[in-house]
């Protein structure tokens, strides 16, 4: 799902991502850990955008196509204490989400569902795509997400 835009590409072989990347192992830790500290249990869609994303880096600042661009972090392992907000959300987005990282100068955290929506939750729930490619599109290009609203009261 999703197609990676030339400037998007280039951007995340600067943070050191390559073609057909797989970073299994690593996975196979995060699972292990996220399960038994966080209570979280990993589903195919997550396994696959961490095989390929885990571990990236990207620092950015900047004009992008619909909203400044800035700098995310593809690891896990940020939210293993996390599990009750992303309960909260589950339910409002009506779907199992597994942790992705973070996004907006680590103000919320990138998540996954298991139908493949790549979001991010914090104070709010905003939409990035269908599938972690055109997420990583979104986010290295400034595409602006979409605000779906939020499960937590004022």
């Amino acid at each position: 799902m999703g197609v990676l835009s030339s400037v998007a590409r280039s951007r995340l072989v600067a943070a050191g991502w390559v073609e057909g990347r797989d970073v299994g192992d690593q996975v196979a830790l995060w699972r292990e850990m996220l399960e038994a500290q966080g209570g979280f249990k990993i589903f195919p869609a997550a396994e696959r955008a961490l095989r390929q994303f885990g571990g990236i880096v990207v620092r950015q600042d900047g004009v992008g196509l619909t909203c400044h661009r800035q700098s995310f972090v593809v690891d896990p392992m940020v939210a293993v204490r996390s599990r009750k907000l992303f309960g909260r959300y589950e339910v409002f987005l009506g779907v199992g989400l597994y942790p992705l990282g973070r996004v907006f100068d680590g103000e919320a955290y990138l998540a996954i569902a298991e139908d493949e929506r790549v979001f991010a939750v914090g104070e709010g729930a905003w939409y990035f795509g269908l599938g972690v490619v055109e997420a990583m599109d979104a986010l290295l290009v400034g595409r602006m997400p979409k605000l779906l609203g939020s499960p937590i009261g004022p």
